[in-house]
């Protein structure tokens, strides 16, 4: 909201939350659902996708509902709903972090943003730890990432946009680096495991 309005200020802490919360949240119940299969898969993207592609006003005939029924208990006693579902589910997910990514970018480059953390309750050690643990796999990956006297200061009310800009633009890289990490990666990965293990489970079915 902060990157496509008119506000100049964003919370970085709160943006990684935000960005990657529910995507980690629904990636464990996927994972869950691979151990137990079936006892997850109301809850993907890739369920309500197909329960609304059922539901589109196109031609189709009187048994759309028997069938897509059919298919999806001939798909669980195979154990290939799970991956199934990971396919679009995975896909879907891609698609946004890339569109995140590309807004984000976009943003960044063109506006000057303050970026910042705020607290009650919690320490600067605490920031300071979350964002040098989070940052470790971006590093790797060649994206900047704030030290410890970066965290401390971009603390209370954050840096000037205008002022240090090198800082700002550490905090920037860092926020799009966990987005591609923790996000667009994992799920390009799941979504070309899933289609592999769909297409050798169809063949076996075949």
């Amino acid at each position: 909201r902060a990157v496509v309005g008119d506000a100049r200020s964003i919370n970085a802490i709160a943006a990684f939350v935000t960005l990657l919360g529910l995507h980690f949240l629904t990636l464990l119940l996927w994972l869950l659902g691979l151990l137990r299969p079936g006892a997850m898969t109301g809850l993907s993207l890739g369920k309500l996708a197909l329960w609304l592609t059922a539901r589109l006003p196109l031609e189709r005939g009187p048994h759309s509902f028997t069938v897509l029924r059919a298919i999806n208990r001939l798909l669980k006693a195979h154990k290939l709903l799970p991956w199934a579902f990971g396919v679009v589910s995975h896909t879907i997910w891609a698609l946004a972090f890339g569109l995140i990514l590309a807004v984000l970018a976009f943003g960044f480059a063109f506006h000057a943003y303050r970026l910042s953390w705020e607290t009650t309750i919690l320490s600067t050690d605490f920031f300071q730890r979350f964002v040098q643990i989070t940052g470790l796999l971006p590093s790797m990956l060649g994206f900047a990432v704030p030290d410890a006297a970066a965290v401390q200061r971009a603390g209370a009310g954050g840096l000037p946009a205008w002022g240090e800009a090198a800082v700002q633009s550490e905090w920037a890289w860092w926020l799009m680096g966990c987005v591609f990490t923790y996000g667009l990666l994992p799920r390009l990965f799941f979504a070309l495991l899933s289609y592999v293990r769909w297409r050798a489970g169809v063949a076996r079915m075949g």
